[in-house]
């Protein structure tokens, strides 16, 4: 009679296949994912304790050392590699340098004589050998795969997978448990596809957080990426709309550079949100607005992107035929050239997007500050300043209608691509340097070239007093004809340079925003019907509509568009504000998650700041003479027509929103993500005492 039994101990844990049916049967709730991790730590700790008995039973077995001990230890662990059990002792395995050895000695032989003193115990079994017996120490609790996916993923992808494994996309991996992998959420997963295409041609426009490993920005490469659009002639263009109005040189520049500091802020606090999570701005957006609920923010974000998109390539279409022709109320067909063109340089750089794009942006960013030292060094002696100075200040209303249109221009234009320039930021960096780096290139150096353009339009006296009206007709060719050539020349290939970069820039922020609202396309068919809508709208416009109407056109809906985008721009830097930590990944791409399906009460404050900044600005233009439904019923309507305070009041509203009704549902959030990061960290802790 044996002393020990030969039966290995019984198995009480599930099997793997029961473990993935029991996690895809868990209800996508709170419960249901509480449920999930307790089984889940249940079947760990009972793997556990059988691997132990195991070893037990197999240390007690050698120990014993007779054949059929041996036979029945064999048997077991065949059994745990899925192989048929044996009736005889197979040999272990020798080690690599026996064999070696073994075939040196051999070759080093006659053939005559290896051939007869060849063994036949050297042959090989035709079934496959089975590993040796193994150590204590490197049984396997249970299977490998699993065990690496468990160690290899974060706890929320887990989760989210065993929630909602069939109704999302996954990211072909070389891990077999599909059940516990959310390809949304996962960075660290690996992409067999990429492995065997190391050199990609364009960066994937994914809604999925930068890879950490990726993550390496310095907060300085904030002021290279928007150096590009600060050190644009976009500044210039905002001084030609100032000198429309009726102020003074002082009131211009303060317009300017209130204007232009409120956008950089605005802009900057978005990037600090993307540096947090690697994410982009839209999608980030869900968070205070919930998953479903930040379609309609989202949606005015999209008109935005497309309107000013649109915007840059009738610029361009507008340059190029007075360039090319004399009668400027027609468009000659070589003038499609230039826009076309342009278009589809930005296409192309959006595209690849990642090093490129931001290489460009440095460079356009230099050359456009080369420019504006240029033309400063042409044209400053010919200023007067004194006359500037002691101008008689105009109308303060009028000075804030003025840094509501810099605003509209600068801030509501590019807010919303604050986190797509900052995805790849290195979570460790100082937000303080991450927000000074973005202030320097869009607040000190736009507002610097907008106010001399200003001075430039207003006390040029020495080119006579019809160069402020031919400079805002066209300061191009205004240069050309009252200072330098040359100077004209190189503000023109520096006006092309930004164009491009700009519009690449809103293309490649335009994509992530389909993205955000599920609509997906692959980086170069969506670049491609972005460059197609975009020229057609703006062509559309040259065509159809005068210059002169159309400038005003673009701006009474730039006004309209704005005011939906501040009250979003205000909610949106709030919360970021008022958040601590970075944002749970997997909750903003699911209804149950932590930020809901729908916010509500951020919603209604939402379309509340909306419809009252609505109310509060008028336009003639036809579908916007609703607008201005409020002003009838206040006193001044006049004042409320003329300064389009609304965007400032939808600004106010949506700051003050997040305030008053957000800061216990953030911090209830923050707790919930702290919590579930902790509980993480145990199981990984369990995981890793298992090795």
């Amino acid at each position: 009679m044996q002393p020990f039994s030969l039966t290995p101990p019984e198995r009480r844990s599930m099997t793997d296949a029961q473990l993935h049916e029991a996690l895809g049967a868990a209800q996508s709730d709170e419960a249901g994912i509480m449920a999930a991790m307790e089984l889940l730590e249940t079947q760990a700790q009972l793997r556990d304790i059988e691997k132990m008995e195991f070893a037990a039973w197999v240390m007690d077995l050698e120990t014993n050392g007779s054949p059929e001990a041996l036979l029945a230890v064999q048997n077991a662990t065949r059994a745990q590699q899925g192989l048929e059990p044996v009736d005889y002792l197979i040999p272990a395995t020798p080690a690599v340098d026996d064999v070696v050895a073994s075939l040196n000695a051999l070759y080093a032989k006659p053939v005559a004589e290896a051939e007869v003193e060849s063994e036949p115990q050297l042959e090989v079994e035709p079934e496959p050998e089975p590993e040796p017996l193994v150590e204590y120490s490197e049984l396997p609790a249970f299977d490998e795969n699993l065990r690496a996916q468990l160690q290899s993923q974060d706890f929320e992808s887990l989760l989210a997978g065993a929630a909602e494994v069939a109704q999302v996309e996954t990211a072909p991996t070389a891990l077999e448990v599909e059940s516990f992998l959310d390809s949304e959420a996962s960075d660290e997963s690996v992409d067999l596809d990429q492995v065997a295409q190391p050199i990609e041609l364009a960066e994937p426009v994914s809604l999925h957080s930068q890879p950490r490993a990726s993550r390496r920005s310095l907060p300085i490469s904030q002021f290279w990426a928007w150096l590009g659009l600060g050190g644009s002639i976009l500044p210039l263009g905002l001084a030609v709309a100032i000198s429309q109005f009726d102020i003074s040189f002082l009131q211009g520049a303060f317009a300017i550079a209130a204007g232009s500091t409120a956008s950089a802020l605005a802009i900057a606090i978005a990037a600090l949100s993307g540096k947090r999570s690697g994410l982009a701005t839209a999608f980030l957006s869900r968070a205070p607005f919930g998953v479903f609920g930040n379609i309609a923010p989202a949606a005015f974000l999209l008109l935005t992107r497309v309107f000013w998109s649109v915007a840059i390539v009738w610029f361009v279409l507008q340059v190029s035929t007075r360039v090319v022709s004399t009668d400027q109320k027609a468009i000659e067909p070589i003038a499609f050239i230039a826009p076309i063109a342009i278009s589809i340089l930005a296409a192309t750089l959006a595209f690849l997007g990642g090093k490129v794009l931001f290489k460009i942006q440095q460079i356009s960013g230099l050359i456009g500050l080369i420019a504006g030292a240029t033309i400063v060094g042409f044209t400053a002696s010919g200023i007067a300043w004194n006359d500037l100075l002691l101008e008689v200040s105009g109308s303060w209303v009028s000075t804030f209608a003025a840094m509501g249109v810099v605003f509209s221009v600068f801030g509501v234009a590019w807010s919303g691509s604050g986190a797509d320039f900052a995805r790849k930021l290195s979570s460790s960096s100082l937000g303080f340097k991450v927000v000074g780096w973005a202030l320097l290139s869009l607040a000190i150096v736009p507002a610097a070239i907008g106010i001399y353009g200003f001075a430039l339009i207003r006390g040029m006296r020495g080119f006579g007093p019809t160069f402020d009206e031919q400079f805002a007709a066209n300061f191009v060719s205004a240069l050309a004809t009252n200072s330098n050539v040359f100077v004209a020349i190189f503000l023109l290939a520096s006006a092309v340079i930004s164009s491009v970069v700009m519009l690449a820039m809103s293309n490649y922020s335009l994509n992530l925003v389909l993205h955000s609202l599920s609509i997906k396309m692959k980086p170069l068919l969506g670049q491609i019907v972005i460059a197609v809508l975009v020229v057609g709208g703006a062509v559309s416009i040259g065509i159809f509509i005068e210059a002169e109407s159309a400038l005003k056109i673009l701006i009474d809906y730039a006004l309209a568009l704005a005011i939906p985008v501040s009250a979003w721009i205000g909610i949106y830097t709030s919360d970021v504000l008022i958040r601590r930590i970075a944002y749970h990944e997997i909750s903003l791409t699911r209804g149950y998650g932590f930020y809901k399906a729908v916010n509500l009460s951020t919603l209604l404050g939402w379309a509340l700041a909306v419809a009252v900044g609505w109310g509060l600005i008028s336009s003639s233009q036809p579908g916007l003479t609703w607008l201005g439904y409020l002003t009838a019923q206040l006193p001044s309507a006049g004042f409320w027509s003329a300064t389009n305070f609304g965007i400032i009041i939808a600004l106010a509203l949506g700051l003050l929103l997040p305030v008053a009704l957000g800061i216990p549902r953030i911090k209830r959030q923050e707790a919930e993500v702290l919590a579930i990061e902790a509980r993480r960290d145990e199981l990984k802790n369990m995981f890793e005492a298992m090795d």
